[in-house]
């Protein structure tokens, strides 16, 4: 009787049938989605991608900048004798060619030069004032153009102490009073003078864009620099650049060395050309054919998404070589033809089964929160599905090339050494009698010995996230940031967009008192490890208002405050808007129904930070009440919103991943008991990994938050792979004991050379340069042993434990054809 074709052998017979025609299409997508990938295809590693774009403090950031302008600024960190005439020469040298900075940007190329008024008055009461021109920077502060307020002839007047330069005997006078000046020290100077700062705003501008400028920031100091004159950029669009250097580094020279590594692993596991390349190819074809679609569909590579790679490495060579370790059996007594066709009928249905569920995981990515998240998701899916299609095309066409038969094991029994020790290893969990119980009751006790000692390990884990940590403290960006962070005012900014009521506008002294109150309650919180308040320094319209108001009354420390009447505050908003109109707009609109607070806060990780929130959301609503909305926002309140949704992501997208492969299980087993038994595997890996981060005190972070799901996605591979062997001897034989060692032996192979090869490709991620891209290489190299080892060891525990015989187990054997992947 001759047996029924299956649906992938029949398509194996028609790709073969067809395969010039095929490999002319596989070719014609290569080179189009290189192209595509070429030419659109965005590294955008800024830190802006974080927030959930529909989010309250996301909306009222674009509020924020519609009205006043970019929120981030690049920051100049300039070491050196601060108040020598070199230093602030050269200083005002730079200042000024900062300052008519001016390249060639498409969003700009059409737009006349304007007049653009703005300040950076979160720097400094005193720091008023704007650059306008035609240039592309919209503000720029340093000592340069520092302003103060004085009184002359009984008209407000305002000065800038270093401009023109100073020398001798005025030189010491303006230093003395710049040093004494809480509003500059800090700031813009450090308390010791031997360092100070230049803060860049340029007009709102796209992400490429801004690298543009950073870039031409970098070109100019570079002319600049000196052995007292030491230079170092700073703020988030320089950070944002650096970051997407080393994304761009660590992804083109990871790929590389992973690719040369598993090149060696593969050599020494196949030692066959054909077995070598075809695992190759499909990885470099699967790569491209995802970067391609992502060009396609405009979705950038993020500061998380340098994990592709390697995540679409270990896929495709899953794929490939599990089809490779069988066509190796098959070729040993069929023709090549007829080989490829047995092999893809016994291999397509757990390739496609694996795929399916995986992709089914990374898209519940989509519902998270964050962005960024989302779209890796989107991504890996799409390379999955990648992989999927060229292994069932691509693989089967290429393996026509290897004509040469493979030849049979000298045993005759088609199995290697591994093969032999994983059947040896089947014995370990074996009924045998040991001086008590059985070797079955040992390894069940020991597996939920594991499962309790990792647990606790699981309870150890902790949500932590710290985007500059993974920047090594030898990076330029990262000394200046933390020469910044030490020396003067911090690098944390939340803003604060205050939208006055049908009540009163920002002129109303009751609103303006309230904010001041809400002010001195934000200053009281103390940083949680010093005790020094996390708030450094805090700028709005009261600055203006106070530092008027103490011109009026001798400036003394007590009279830097709030009017005492309605009718004080209107004269002297008055004055302030005559000598100095466009300073007031950088910090309120003209009908002053919309302005904004920026409070400036010492660097923590974003966990650190989630008390202050709540503590500063209760103020608000406390203190200001309905007589405006505040809304916070910046990039600091929204890294703490996000952080505070990572759990809630986790718990999600893996409830969905489990819920999925469960299905898959089920509907690719055909039997509930196997289905459940599977998913103990599947779900092992995870446990180990996640308990294994916890007593390591690796936190769980945005860069990481994908493992689990990414490790069930790499766990149900070999599981699908081994169970589907396990139900094929089982019906065959009706032994569970057989059945195991059958399945060891014949499956256990490939099982291990696809952990081999994944985990010492990911030995090369230990050579990167961003510290989480080194974490994620570890964590993936443990996360498939403990696959392999959930399979190999904890499967046939499981197995021996909840199924039974369904005949005698000394009933004779009939050896059959199995698939040995």
């Amino acid at each position: 009787m001759t047996r029924k074709t299956n649906l992938f052998e029949s398509w194996a017979n028609h790709l073969l049938r067809h395969r010039r025609k095929y490999a002319a299409l596989i070719l014609m997508l290569n080179v189009f989605f290189v192209v595509e990938a070429a030419r659109h295809l965005v590294v955008d590693a800024s830190f802006d991608n974080i927030m959930n774009k529909n989010a309250p403090p996301a909306l009222a950031l674009e509020r924020f900048r519609e009205e006043f302008g970019r929120d981030d600024m690049s920051v100049v960190l300039v070491e050196g004798d601060v108040f020598s005439e070199s230093y602030l020469e050269r200083l005002a040298a730079l200042h000024g060619e900062l300052a008519d900075l001016n390249p060639d940007l498409a969003s700009l190329r059409a737009e006349e030069p304007t007049t653009v008024q703005g300040g950076f008055e979160e720097f400094g009461e005193e720091g008023w004032g704007a650059e306008s021109g035609g240039s592309i920077v919209d503000d720029i502060r340093s000592l340069i153009n520092v302003e103060k307020t004085r009184l002359q002839d009984d008209t407000l007047e305002i000065y800038k102490p270093l401009d023109p330069l100073p020398d001798g005997a005025r030189l010491k006078r303006a230093k003395a009073a710049l040093l004494q000046d809480p509003n500059v020290v800090g700031y813009l100077v450090s308390p010791n003078a031997d360092m100070s700062v230049l803060l860049i705003r340029t007009r709102p501008i796209t992400e490429q864009e801004s690298h543009q400028v950073q870039e031409e920031i970098e070109a100019i100091l570079a002319r600049y620099e000196a052995l007292d004159f030491r230079l170092h950029t700073a703020g988030l669009p320089a950070i944002n650049l650096a970051m997407s250097r080393l994304v761009t580094k660590d992804t083109l020279t990871l790929g590389g060395l992973s690719f040369v590594l598993i090149i060696f692993t593969m050599v020494f596991l196949h030692r066959r050309f054909w077995g070598v390349c075809a695992p190759l190819l499909l990885m470099i074809q699967t790569i491209m054919w995802t970067y391609g679609l992502m060009a396609l569909l405009g979705i950038k590579v993020s500061f998380v998404g340098n994990i592709l790679p390697g995540f679409l490495t270990c896929v495709a060579i899953c794929d490939s070589v599990h089809f490779y370790a069988i066509f190796k059996v098959k070729r040993q007594k069929l023709a090549l033809h007829e080989a490829i066709v047995a092999t893809l009928g016994l291999t397509g249905k757990p390739i496609v089964f694996t795929s399916l569920t995986t992709m089914a995981g990374l898209l519940s990515f989509t519902a998270a929160s964050t962005e960024i998240v989302g779209e890796l998701g989107v991504s890996a899916a799409l390379g999955v599905c990648s992989a999927m299609v060229l292994s069932l095309s691509f693989i089967p066409l290429f393996f026509l090339w290897d004509r040469k038969p493979y030849p049979v094991p000298k045993d005759g029994t088609q199995l290697g050494r591994m093969g032999r020790m994983l059947g040896w290893m089947s014995g370990l969990s074996d009924r045998r009698p040991m001086w008590i119980g059985t070797r079955l009751h040992w390894g069940f006790t020991l597996m939920v010995a594991l499962f309790v000692v990792f647990g606790y390990g699981l309870s150890k884990l902790q949500v932590w996230h710290n985007p500059m940590a993974w920047i090594p403290a030898d990076q330029p960006i990262r000394q200046g940031f933390d020469k910044i962070e030490t020396n003067l005012s911090g690098t944390g900014e939340i803003e604060l967009l205050v939208e006055a009521g049908a009540q009163a506008d920002l002129r109303d002294l009751e609103l303006l008192r309230r904010l001041d109150t809400l002010e001195a309650h934000l200053k009281k919180w103390p940083h949680p490890e010093n005790g020094a308040p996390l708030v450094r320094s805090a700028v709005s319209p009261l600055n203006i208002l106070r530092e008027t108001h103490a011109t009026f009354h001798g400036g003394g420390p007590e009279s830097f405050a709030l009017a005492d009447t309605q009718a004080e505050l209107d004269d002297m908003l008055l004055l302030f808007e005559n000598a100095s109109p466009e300073n007031l707009r950088s910090l309120v609109t003209d009908d002053f129904q919309v302005g904004h607070m920026s409070l400036r806060l010492s660097w923590m990780e974003a966990t650190s930070y989630m008390p202050f929130r709540a503590y500063l959301e209760d103020g608000i609503e406390q203190i200001v009440g309905d007589l405006a909305e505040v809304r916070p926002t910046g990039n600091i309140y929204n890294l703490v919103l996000t952080v505070s949704q990572l759990i809630f992501d986790l718990i999600k997208s893996f409830s969905f991943s489990l819920l999925f492969v469960g299905m898959m299980l089920l509907l690719f087993l055909k039997d509930l008991r196997l289905g459940l038994i599977a998913l103990v595997p599947n779900l092992t890996p995870v446990l180990l990994t996640f308990g294994t981060m916890g007593f390591l005190g690796i936190p769980l972070d945005l860069s990481n938050i994908l493992i689990a799901s990414i490790t069930i996605g790499l766990a149900v591979d070999d599981t699908i792979h081994f169970m589907h062997h396990f139900r094929i001897h089982f019906r065959e034989f009706g032994d569970v004991e057989r059945a195991i060692r059958y399945t060891l032996e014949h499956s256990g192979p490939a099982l291990v050379s696809t952990t081999f090869i994944i985990a010492l490709g990911h030995v090369a991620y230990f050579a990167g340069t961003i510290v989480n891209v080194k974490i994620y290489g570890g964590l993936i190299m443990v996360t498939v042993i403990f696959a392999l080892l959930s399979d190999v060891l904890l499967g046939p525990i499981l197995l021996r434990t909840f199924c039974r015989n369904r005949q005698p187990a000394d009933a004779p054997v009939t050896p059959v054809e199995t698939e040995a992947a």
